[in-house]
């Protein structure tokens, strides 16, 4: 990624985009490369809004209730699987969280 604005267009589409994560956990797509990009996308962002008092819009939008898409019935994921996403989940919400905080 060239620019802050770059990561931002790839964290949106990462979390609303039509092959978004969470459109790739319902089709049970692997997910961890998504996941692992997302993550070091998120801890740029941390630094680039560190201080600041306001956030774009549609990345605001991006990063809210992102929890409820890491949790499936259990007969939809294995119980190991399931347990891999939420703990995922989990690691995101906590890194937005982060952003959000600085």
């Amino acid at each position: 990624m060239d620019t802050t604005i770059d990561i931002e267009k790839e964290v949106i589409e990462l979390l609303l985009g039509e092959n978004s994560i969470r459109v790739k956990l319902r089709m049970k797509d692997n997910i961890v490369e998504d996941f692992h990009t997302l993550m070091a996308d998120l801890d740029l962002l941390i630094k680039k809004y560190q201080g600041k008092t306001s956030v774009p819009k549609r990345l605001a939008y991006a990063l809210c209730d992102i929890s409820a898409d890491f949790s499936f019935n259990e007969n939809f994921y294995s119980k190991e699987e399931a347990i891999a996403i939420e703990d995922m989940g989990i690691q995101i919400m906590e890194k937005v969280c982060e952003f959000y905080q600085k």
